[in-house]
């Protein structure tokens, strides 16, 4: 069987099925089984029908086979890629649908929640109704129990209601309220119903004409008498329920009981200063009858007449004894009536009574006289308290002028400091921010063609020693998505997982260290170790220096830092990918690929849709394809591999979120201790990050996120580094 022919026919069957996954599988592993011997049986077997010599036809024969393979293989992948998409579609279906069950679940329960509350409101709504009710009740049977009682057991003509509102309005009027319930008569032979009745109507209209004529509105001790407010006598016991209910008003109660010979008096008064009850020596009538009757010329009607004149007299009395003491509460200077009204009462004046009442007036008026003392002492205080808080405000008048001139002085100072701290900080920012630098930014298609080319500018310093320059540029703070995500092409699974990180500001050299540069610094007096003046395999000023180890970068910023003042350093991996994206979350900072045009790799191979290119063997001089990213930055996809001073991990798991470098053991110290955080670092031997590509391999190697690694002690002609440094804490940029 002649092996090339079978081998040809299997080549153009599967490119007739490719739609066949299962077959393009079989396929493959049929081809990298028997690559070698098909291939060796087809030049053995054409040998032999050529006389051993290798014909064209062999030749184009061969070529043939590798373009199919080849074909064979980029059908394979895009098959390949069409699949993991629908797989991708799937899984994003199938995340929109449980996300969606979830929505509802969350609408369910918050309805349910919403009708419990409305409920629970509900019921608190009717029971607060039920309360209102059941206390609307509770008062309604209340009034109409203290009704029931005030009809039983007060002997008053006037409601409650009725007395209450005259009550108010006399307290209102600032009067004292005089009450006097009709007397109790003991009825017998002698005190008959119409004596009583008689006694009752004559005390009610002689006491109203008495206050009105020496206690009426216009007088200085004004007294509203209500005489028919009581239907029935009071009695002593009653009369501290009446005091309980009118506690707040100034009122006088004159009770009276008529025995068989004698009268009896009880005098009350509450709701001045302090209440009082004086009980009087009973008055014997039947005595004073006895005396009457012995004139042959008063009659025996006479007689009781005169009896009731005399108790109406005693009510008088009582009444301006009681108006008297309530007004010298009120003013101890008032002078009290009972004096003014001696002749009127001279025959049945009391001198117990009015020894009371001088003793009242005594007792008020010094008790006056102490609340003047007590007044004036309280005067004297307040203008002692008002002279010292005068000079305390003078006090702090002074003082809070002579710390307004302190602040004042203060704030020139401060003024002051604060110009002089702007000016430094102004030709702080100048030394950093002095430089503007201008470059075009290009876009690519996803075919690798140039799309746009916007012009724009970015802030830095030129580090100037002896006739050298480096470019830096300023990095802003800022977050970004490190990593590669799960559906970008020809990914690694050390590019996981993608995590957000957060770098704070910092620069950044605007292109790969230069040969020039390298020559420069390597002149300058050693720190930890020596460098050769010239180790790059491609010879030029421009190009980037290469063949340099991790060492030898960290000596060249030891080197550059002490004859700078500054802190240089290689980059954090984070804060390379970071700088090399510009905010960008495409493969290339280009785009979704990459050219040759742009960037210095293996023409030969693509990325994605792009196309082929130029394989030039060698690097390139640093910025020479004038395409810089968002930032200012050239030569971050291909040219050289860049140093980063991180320690390599196999994923990110545990990777700082912070943009600090990952070291296996963090060395202690900082940037502020350069040189002691050099000596530490430098003891490290763990295998190093390298970011960027270089002019060797594909373009898949020189995405923004793809990682490599190698000894820190190794060198090779496609490795070189640009320097970074991070930003002063106290510098802003304008």
């Amino acid at each position: 069987m002649d092996l090339g022919r079978l081998a040809w026919d299997v080549f153009k069957t599967g490119c007739r099925i490719l739609i066949d996954h299962t077959f393009l599988r079989e396929v493959d592993k049929f081809i990298k089984g028997q690559r070698l011997e098909l291939t060796q049986n087809l030049s053995s077997s054409l040998s032999e029908s050529s006389g051993g010599a290798i014909t064209p036809q062999v030749v184009q024969a061969d070529a043939q086979l590798t373009k199919m393979q080849q074909d064979y293989l980029k059908r394979k992948d895009r098959r390949d890629i069409e699949i993991l998409k629908l797989q991708q579609t799937h899984l994003e279906i199938d995340v929109e649908i449980e996300s969606a069950k979830a929505e509802r679940e969350d609408k369910l329960i918050a309805l349910k929640e919403q009708d419990l509350a409305d409920r629970k409101a509900y019921s608190q709504a009717c029971l607060s109704v039920l309360r209102q009710q059941t206390q609307a009740k509770i008062d309604l049977v209340r009034e109409r129990i203290q009704a029931d009682f005030d009809l039983k057991n007060w002997s008053r003509v006037l409601s409650r209601d009725e007395a209450l509102n005259i009550f108010e309005a006399e307290a209102k009027a600032g009067r004292l309220l005089m009450l006097v319930p009709p007397p109790s008569v003991f009825e017998d032979e002698l005190l008959t119903p119409s004596f009583s009745k008689a006694l009752q109507t004559e005390v009610r209209i002689e006491l109203t004409r008495f206050f009105f004529r020496h206690y009426g509105e216009d007088s200085l001790c004004p007294v509203g008498f209500y005489g028919g407010y009581f239907s029935q006598p009071v009695f002593d016991a009653e009369v501290r329920q009446h005091a309980m209910s009118f506690s707040g008003i100034p009122t006088g109660l004159i009770s009276a009981e008529m025995t068989d010979y004698q009268v009896h008096f009880n005098l009350n008064l509450w709701g001045a200063m302090s209440s009082l009850s004086v009980p009087l020596d009973p008055f014997d009538w039947e005595e004073f009858r006895e005396l009457l009757v012995q004139d042959e010329a008063i009659s025996d009607r006479k007689s009781w007449q005169l009896v009731r004149q005399a108790v109406v007299s005693l009510y008088k009395l009582c009444g301006a004894f009681l108006a008297d003491i309530y007004y010298l509460s009120v003013n101890p200077l008032h002078e009290p009536q009972l004096f003014a009204l001696e002749s009127e009462l001279k025959s049945l004046w009391s001198e117990e009574l009015a020894a009371q009442l001088r003793e009242i007036q005594e007792q008020c008026l010094a008790e006056y006289l102490e609340e003047l003392r007590a007044q004036r002492e309280q005067v004297r205080q307040w203008e002692e308290a008002e002279r010292r808080e005068r000079e305390e405000v003078e006090a702090r008048r002074r003082r809070e002028e002579a710390e307004r001139r302190q602040r004042e002085e203060a704030e020139v100072r401060r003024r002051r400091e604060e110009a002089e701290r702007r000016q430094r900080e102004e030709a702080e920012r100048r030394r950093w921010f002095g430089e503007t630098f201008h470059y075009e930014v290009l876009l690519l298609d996803r075919y690798g063609n140039i799309d746009q080319r916007n012009s724009t500018s970015n802030r830095g310093y030129i580090e100037h020693l002896d006739d050298i320059a480096i470019e830096i540029v300023n990095i802003p703070a800022g977050s970004f998505q490190m990593g590669s995500p799960s559906h970008e092409s020809e990914r690694r699974s050390h590019e996981s997982p993608q995590h957000s990180v957060s770098v704070p500001e910092f620069f950044l050299g605007r292109t790969q260290v230069t040969q020039v540069q390298w020559r420069a610094v390597a002149q300058l007096p050693q720190i930890h170790r020596s460098l050769k003046s010239d180790p790059s395999r491609f010879k030029g000023n421009e190009l980037p220096v290469e063949n340099v180890t991790w060492y030898d970068c960290i000596e060249f910023c030891a080197r550059l830092s002490q004859a700078t003042g500054k802190n240089y350093r290689l980059p954090s991996e984070a804060e390379w990918e970071y700088a090399c994206r510009a905010g960008t979350t495409s493969p290339f900072h280009f785009g979704e690929t990459i050219s040759t045009e742009v960037a210095n790799y293996d023409g030969n191979h693509t990325y994605g849709q792009g196309k082929t290119g130029v394989y030039r063997k060698k690097t390139t001089p640093v910025g020479s394809f004038n395409a810089a990213n968002a930032w200012g930055l050239y030569d971050m996809h291909g040219n050289l591999y860049e140093w980063c001073l991180d320690d390599w991990h196999g994923s990110y798991e545990g990777a700082p979120n912070d943009g600090r470098p990952w070291f296996e053991n963090n060395p202690s110290g900082s940037e502020e201790d350069w040189q002691d955080w050099l000596d530490t670092i430098l003891q490290h031997s763990n295998n190093k990050l390298l970011r960027g590509g270089y002019w060797y391999p594909s373009p898949k190697d020189c995405r923004s996120a793809h990682r490599f690694y190698y000894s820190p002690d190794n060198c090779f002609n496609s490795r070189g580094f640009r320097v970074a440094l991070s930003s002063p804490s106290t510098l802003h940029e304008p």
